[in-house]
């Protein structure tokens, strides 16, 4: 048989798929280079791209024939193969005859294709929800905090979330628990089951809470006209790896900053609390636990301006619970409990 060996410059870099090894860039030519071969046989020729990996016994996982098609023998210096993609061609299309082949001749084409369109690396956004556990369509938050500014002290709270931008927040009191509750058009307030007072304007404080909800639940920012962008490296805080910067389509803007497990830790971006104070919210993200099948922070710390504004440590995270529904924020008899 005939052999014709050639050196090509050799893989620096790699895309790796679950199931195999596809070569994605190149360096100086030489021994541990892309090699390729091809091999006439009475019945067929073979082509085959290999990448070259320093050690021995036939590849990463010690044996020869791992990943797609088969591994090739190659001389001493090119012997370890870590991958092979091979096509089969037969000897008519060699000698330039007609071109017809069965379509199964190039699945291996088609598969390779394939994986190297799926190596481009995934938003930030969705690796996040990914590491997150899924999407996260609606949850209660039963919790205490130490609150440093307005009422000093410790108190107890509800706050309710549900897509796409209903919220509620029940303040538990020495006499009956405060509600504060938005249905996506206005913000009401009740005192037990009396309504005290309501706000339909766009400026409404409880609108800013509950579109920050939305913004770090993170499935919100997928909606139309959310504008993503990298946070520059240069302003990531302590402990972040990656960032996003999300404009929403009225030009609101929220900067959300994740770790090397690509959890959300840190979010800025604008809260009202009057009447304590309003503007950019520093908000830190930590202790997260596996709760209804997501990882979920159960400590969240706020600070407004240059003082803490409060601690939030969750006592029960309830994920996506069935009796939340849109009129559990419009009648507090409806708003679910977390036990």
């Amino acid at each position: 048989m005939l052999y014709v060996t050639e050196t090509n410059p050799a893989p620096t870099s790699w895309c790796v798929s679950p199931t195999s090894a596809i070569t994605a860039g190149f360096g100086p030519a030489g021994a541990s280079g892309m090699s390729a071969r091809t091999e006439t046989a009475p019945s067929a020729s073979r082509v085959s791209l290999t990448r070259n990996s320093v050690g021995s016994g036939g590849g990463v996982y010690g044996r020869s024939g791992a990943g797609f098609g088969s591994a090739a023998r190659h001389p001493a210096s090119t012997r370890n193969a870590a991958r092979t993609v091979s096509v089969r061609m037969e000897r008519r299309i060699l000698r330039g005859g007609r071109t017809k082949t069965p379509r199964h001749r190039w699945a291996g084409v088609v598969a390779a294709l394939l994986l190297l369109a799926g190596c481009a690396p995934r938003p930030l956004l969705d690796r996040a929800i990914h590491a997150r556990g899924g999407q996260l369509h609606g949850i209660v938050i039963r919790a205490e905090a130490q609150v440093h500014t307005g009422a000093p002290g410790r108190w107890q709270w509800t706050r309710a979330f549900l897509t796409p931008d209903r919220y509620a927040w029940k303040i538990v009191t020495a006499a009956e628990p405060h509600y504060h509750l938005y249905d996506g058009t206005a913000a009401r307030s009740f005192i037990g089951s009396a309504e005290v007072s309501s706000d339909a304007s766009p400026n409404a404080p409880l609108r800013s809470h509950a579109r920050w909800m939305a913004v770090t639940n993170l499935d919100g920012l997928h909606a139309h006209g959310v504008a993503l962008a990298p946070l520059p490296a240069s302003e990531l805080p302590a402990g972040a790896t990656e960032g996003l910067v999300a404009t929403l389509a009225d030009g609101t803007c929220y900067r959300l900053a994740f770790d090397a497990r690509t959890l959300l830790v840190w979010a800025q971006g604008p809260l009202d609390f009057s009447p304590v104070g309003k503007g950019d919210a520093v908000v830190r993200f930590g202790d997260h636990r596996r709760t209804g099948g997501l990882l979920l922070p159960f400590i969240t710390s706020y600070a407004l301006g240059d003082g803490p504004l409060a601690d939030e440590r969750a006592l029960a995270i309830c994920v996506d619970p069935a009796h939340l529904t849109p009129e559990s924020f419009t009648d507090p008899a409806q708003l679910p409990d977390c036990p």
